[in-house]
């Protein structure tokens, strides 16, 4: 009877873990404003990131290289 118990119970565990770990990817994410984490320059890609609002899961995108060149002032030598 006590191996019958201590069986139940083991099968029970391990069903409630599995639906646990199953539920880990079940968030249909909804995700907040884009933020510019690194800003392109005119010869280095950027990045931006979004965070899931239900489950904190960031999503990352490139931003691509600005095709806009800035210089400093003009010296007079």
């Amino acid at each position: 009877m006590k191996k019958f118990i201590a069986l139940t119970l083991t099968v029970l565990a391990l069903i409630t873990l599995v639906v646990a770990l199953s539920a880990c990817n079940t968030c249909e994410h909804e995700y907040g404003e884009w933020t510019v984490t690194t800003e392109a320059t005119c010869n280095k890609a950027g990045q931006r990131e979004r965070v899931c609002l239900s489950c904190g899961d960031k999503e990352t995108q490139e931003i691509k290289v600005t095709s806009t060149h800035t210089y400093g002032e003009w010296e007079t030598i």
